[in-house]
């Protein structure tokens, strides 16, 4: 898809480097640069703290919108990192219902971005609230795996009336309506699935955690800004609509494959043949957690990192633990590195210091693991693992498929 620049202005574009371009509906604005020049990094933060100003007024027409339709909303830090990082900590228990709460949270905290919180009951008139999206890849998401994200979706949605729908720097998103009883039988099964037939196509269902609690989940909508792309309407509606029948059926089926898969695993833990590649998706989680509450009462022992007092010291030992501990995406490496930063050292890293570290960090642990085996070993004895039960019964639509189903 070929650039084009829009109208120029003075007051977003400090310098020469800071300049939007235009792809399709979205207005694509740089990164934060990797340099050790000040003035361009204050002159980047300074262009971005101007747009989340001037959006603003729209953010409050957009959930006054919302709000006024039936939805519930919460607002993440738009300045923060990447802009996704929720305002409250438990913002999904307590949601923005009404027109004076959303006032109030706005203006408390106008440079925010804005969400729609999904789940169970959290629809306009009570139903099971959905976000679907379908993603390019995460790296490169102008090239061709954009367009076969758009297909995917095309072909998942097909037959569905209007509903909300965008546009992201990844792909496009839309909320949709699910009936409650396919949700409370499939949530668990169908958390963070890749769907070999729909490139890039993620279900979020939100749902309940075992202890009865509301699980977070929610949608970034227009027009909240992150990785300097603001969302952009391609059905703007608040009409919800539900999703179409066939691709109800497709989930069922991949619901029902996982118990099946479930039931494998379970087969293979009595023998005492289970890997930790073999766990179920929420086992997964659970093992990811605990990996990350090692890490930290790792952090904790390697305590303040202080100039002047070889902080680089631990600084580099924090690295090297992440990346002995198995965490291989460099994304969630940096995450992790960036919360030893902000809680032990003194003064604080920049970004590229600490994506120095970790690249040394790689390099020095190599594929050495075995802080990841000492965390699997405590792991394997202290959970009793919780096995997913097949569901009461398979999903049975009311209708035949529609347009653009999966053959199954």
């Amino acid at each position: 898809m070929p650039d084009s620049r829009p109208p120029e202005d003075p007051e977003l574009a400090l310098v020469h480097w800071i300049r939007p371009t235009r792809r399709g509906r979205l207005i694509v604005w740089p990164t934060a640069p990797v340099t050790n020049d000040a003035l361009d990094v204050y002159n980047w933060h300074r262009a971005r703290a101007e747009r989340a100003r001037r959006r603003v007024p729209l953010l409050r027409e957009e959930g006054l919108r919302w709000i006024g339709a039936g939805y519930s909303l919460t607002l993440t830090a738009a300045l923060y990192k990447d802009g996704k990082t929720h305002c409250e900590k438990e913002w999904h228990l307590r949601p923005l219902r009404s027109e004076a709460d959303f006032r109030a949270a706005l203006a408390e905290r106008p440079s925010s971005n804005l969400l729609v919180v999904c789940g169970p009951d959290m629809g306009p008139h009570g139903e099971w609230l959905v976000h679907v999206e379908a993603d390019a890849a995460k790296a490169s998401p102008w090239d061709a795996s954009r367009a076969e994200a758009f297909d995917g979706f095309a072909r998942f949605t097909a037959g569905m009336g209007p509903t909300p729908t965008w546009e992201s720097r990844r792909g496009c998103k839309s909320l949709a309506s699910i009936p409650r009883e396919f949700g409370a039988a499939f949530h668990e099964q169908l958390r963070k699935h890749e769907h070999e037939d729909f490139p890039g196509l993620e279900v979020i269902l939100g749902g309940w955690k075992p202890d009865g609690a509301r699980k977070a989940s929610s949608a970034l909508v227009p027009p909240s800004e992150t990785d300097g792309v603001a969302r952009a309407w391609i059905e703007p509606t608040r009409k919800l609509a539900p999703l179409p029948d066939h691709a109800l059926e497709y989930l069922s089926g991949v619901a029902l494959a996982r118990v099946a898969e479930a039931a494998a695993r379970r087969e293979m833990r009595a023998e005492g043949v289970l890997h930790m590649d073999d766990l179920g998706d929420e086992e997964q989680e659970a093992w990811i957690a605990f990996k990350v509450e090692r890490l930290r009462e790792d952090f904790a022992r390697l305590g303040p990192a202080v100039e002047g007092a070889g902080g680089s010291n631990p600084t580099f030992a924090a690295a090297c633990a992440i990346v002995e501990a198995g965490i291989d995406d460099e994304d969630d490496q940096m995450d992790l590195l960036e919360e030893y930063n902000d809680d032990f050292c003194r003064p604080c890293w920049d970004e590229p210091a600490l994506r120095h570290k970790l690249e040394d960090a790689r390099e020095v642990v190599g594929d050495r693991r075995d802080k990841e085996e000492r965390f699997w070993a405590m792991f394997a004895r202290a959970r009793s693992r919780e096995w997913s039960r097949t569901p009461a019964g398979a999903w049975i639509p009311s209708r035949t498929s529609g347009p653009g189903g999966p053959t199954r």
